[in-house]
């Protein structure tokens, strides 16, 4: 066998072994004007792909190297990106290396390209770009092999996960904001209608289905593993795990905690030697999927009516965890009281979560508003300011201002403290002072400003959108409300969670 390394002094080297490791011989080819290998993947006994640097510009970056009797090089031509990057063969037999990815001059992330060795051509993977993965060394690319053994062969294992967003590949961390509605979790209210659109909660007429979507997208079979479900009353300070796990209450009503209804025909949840572990999710190949499906019964929101905050069209989000700390556990999971949920969901392939509250414009036009009502408030140990803001995801070909109208409508307690903190904000105006709402004008910046909030103080705001009359016009809208700390405006960090409002103008959507 061979083994190969790239040495800053000599340049390439490559030992032949024996079956025990034991060293035969050892040959250091010359390439012309090299300078440092960086990258080098073995393609056959006596073959190498290497990254490297190189005195003669035309040169620099990828080549192909056989050694035997005679040594050939054949560099690629257009490939000086590629110069300092690692080179790895991936389970499908193809070789894979990375270049910068350049946006207004900046380096954002690196694109992964295909080598095509016989060929001698590099393409890019297209729709993938990678974050950087080795923070401390930004020169190296793609991740480390390990004690010199390839690294596809020494991380060959199960990777389960359920997807941030449609786009979402299963990185970790995920480069994208766009987190907040998993397309791998929803409710139905029953068993009838398309069994994949995700609906409301509903709180009468029995219990509702979370279903959770779970896929292997690693190289090996997975074993049996386990999947947790949890709810909580929507809301910006959702946190881990304090909002998911029984211990918030509401007139001494649960505001969140884990789903462990009994099968009832649907999935049973597990407990193993008094140890709870959740759904058990059955061995899945590569690329294989499965939808479980669990039964549970939402709150009543009228149980928690002892104060203004919380009407009986209060969000209810949902959350999804793949507990399996031996086969797949968590890249990075933390826990505390001022753990935003976000930080988690975005930093682990095995958890998601869907902050949504659906509302359906249908018919000739909506006179009486839909929406719903979320809660704000402050997680932390003492009193802090914040802002609240309000606005559209994204842009379409007719923004939902041309058709329709937003109010929002603040809680006595929430109305108070804005008032009370100066009743700063963009984008708004006051409508009523008696019902505390207030008309969105800006549906790019809406926002309240400077809110002075106690420990752990919880306090409404409700969305609601109307139809300014008939139109023919078929488009789902959709709107953020969010919260941050607001030290200064120009200088918010960032907290808590992103509740969605997805509204449906003229679109078959089940609420």
């Amino acid at each position: 066998m061979r083994l190969a390394w790239g040495d800053n002094a000599v340049g390439l080297q490559i030992l032949t072994l024996n079956a025990n490791g034991n060293y035969i011989t050892h040959y250091s080819p010359t390439i012309n004007n090299l300078n440092t290998v960086h990258g080098l993947e073995f393609v056959s006994y006596g073959e190498l792909i290497i990254a490297q640097d190189n005195y003669t510009a035309s040169q620099k970056g990828l080549a192909k190297v056989s050694f035997g009797s005679n040594l050939n090089v054949t560099f690629l031509p257009g490939t000086s990106a590629y110069y300092n990057s690692f080179i790895e063969r991936a389970p499908d037999g193809k070789y894979y290396t990375t270049k910068p990815n350049i946006v207004n001059g900046n380096t954002s992330g690196y694109k992964l390209s295909e080598i095509n060795y016989a060929n001698a051509t590099v393409t890019d993977v297209p729709n993938l770009t990678l974050p950087n993965m080795d923070l401390a060394n930004p020169n190296r690319l793609l991740p480390d092999q390990v004690d010199h053994e390839d690294y596809i062969a020494t991380n060959y294992r199960a990777d389960l996960m359920s997807r941030d967003a449609v786009t979402d590949m299963g990185l970790e961390p995920n480069p994208s904001e766009d987190i907040w509605a998993s397309p791998d979790l929803w409710n139905r209210r029953n068993s009838l209608g398309n069994p994949n659109d995700n609906q409301n909660p509903g709180y009468g007429g029995g219990g509702n289905l979370m279903k959770v979507r779970i896929k292997n997208r690693g190289c090996m079979t997975s074993q049996t593993s386990y999947v947790k479900l949890y709810w909580t009353l929507g809301a910006t300070l959702e946190r881990w795990p304090a909002s998911w796990d029984s211990t918030t209450f509401i007139n001494n009503v649960v505001a969140g905690k884990e789903i462990k209804t009994a099968g009832l025909g649907y999935a049973d949840y597990q407990t193993v030697l008094g140890v709870d572990k959740g759904y058990e999710i059955a061995p899945l190949a590569p690329g294989q999927e499965v939808i479980i499906t669990a039964k549970w019964t939402p709150p009543n929101p009228m149980a928690y009516n002892d104060t203004p905050r919380i009407g009986n069209d209060a969000m209810i989000c949902f959350l999804a965890r793949i507990d399996d700390p031996t086969q797949d556990p968590m890249y990075s999971e933390l826990s505390s009281n001022t753990t935003s949920t976000g930080r988690n969901v975005r930093y682990n392939n095995n958890i998601v979560t869907r902050n949504t509250n659906l509302t359906n414009a249908g018919g000739e036009y909506m006179v009486v508003p839909g929406g719903g009502t979320i809660l704000v408030g402050n997680y932390f140990e003492e009193a802090r300011h914040f802002n609240i803001r309000f606005h559209a995801k994204s842009t379409t070909d007719m923004g939902f201002s041309e058709v329709g109208s937003v109010t929002l409508r603040l809680d006595e307690n929430l109305w108070n403290a804005w008032m009370e903190s100066g009743a700063e904000g963009e984008g708004i105006d006051i409508e009523n002072y008696e019902t505390r709402t207030l008309t969105v004008n800006d549906l790019e910046h809406a926002a309240l400003f400077k809110i002075e909030m106690r420990p752990d103080e919880l306090m409404g705001i409700g969305a609601y959108f109307t139809l300014n009359g008939p139109t023919d016009i078929q488009e789902t809208y959709q709107f953020i409300c969010s919260q941050e700390m607001s030290y200064a405006e120009d200088d918010a960090e960032q907290y808590g969670s992103q509740c969605v409002f997805a509204v449906a103008v003229h679109r078959l959507v089940e609420v």
